[in-house]
């Protein structure tokens, strides 16, 4: 019979710690937002509130733009044509605010 003494219950209790640790790590890490594919239309600008980029090289494998509206995000091709026209819109837009400031 397995006698419990105060090294093997630490010893449990540390593995059962980092054991959790572990656990709600990895859960973060597939808890991302991640974009996996492209949306097929582009929102209007006036939905648009702002963007963030999301690479390749990070959490997610999937390189693209996400573009924020009020209520949700919309993921489009960093490499479209009228995606970089809205980012240099929003860019100008930015500026624009900041100069009034």
């Amino acid at each position: 019979m397995f006698k419990m003494n105060n090294r093997n219950l630490t010893a449990v209790v540390l593995m059962a710690f980092l054991f959790l640790i572990t656990l709600e790590t990895s859960k973060a890490m597939f808890d991302m937002d991640c974009c996996y594919a492209y949306s097929k239309g582009l929102p209007p600008l006036k939905q648009i509130t702002g963007y963030t980029e999301q690479k390749s090289n990070e959490v997610c494998n999937l390189h693209a733009i996400v573009l924020h509206l009020n209520h949700m995000d919309v993921c489009v091709d960093p490499d479209d044509k009228r995606v970089k026209q809205i980012l240099l819109w929003l860019s100008k837009k930015l500026r624009k605010m900041s100069e009034m400031s």
